[in-house]
């Protein structure tokens, strides 16, 4: 099963609570929203006991030149499996944006970009996730 993390745009954006910036913005998704308890558990404090894996800095893709040279353009999703401490274990193409040079260059960026695990019952998880790289601008 994958859940869909993120969407990155090509003069990629952060959104919402991750951070602001003017060019940057990534969209996250979760299956199901679900209540946001306190939790205790070995006289410790969870004050977020579920959260969404996210994209801590995301590693802007770039056009490559004979791409844009030849007005070359499309989307590319990649599969990117997190560990549960947000390392980056496997990446690879689920859905190709129909251009090598533009699948390669969203490979790319999804191994640069850093990320923030998915937390459970205040326990982080791995797992997998599709990441969108849009070369449409």
């Amino acid at each position: 099963m994958h859940r869909t993390l993120v969407t990155l745009t090509a003069a990629i954006a952060l959104v919402a609570a991750l951070v602001q910036a003017a060019s940057a913005g990534l969209t996250l998704a979760h299956p199901s929203a679900r209540a946001k308890n306190l939790a205790i558990g070995s006289g410790a404090v969870c004050r977020v006991p579920y959260s969404d894996a996210a994209i801590a800095n995301a590693a802007q893709p770039e056009l490559p030149r004979i791409a844009k040279e030849q007005g070359i353009a499309g989307a590319a999703v990649i599969e990117i499996r997190l560990s549960p401490s947000g390392k980056l274990v496997a990446g690879k193409i689920a859905n190709s944006s129909g251009n090598p040079w533009l699948d390669r260059e969203a490979l790319a960026s999804a191994a640069q970009s850093k990320y923030v695990p998915e937390t459970q019952d205040c326990n982080a998880v791995g797992g997998a996730y599709l990441l969108t790289v849009d070369f449409n601008s």
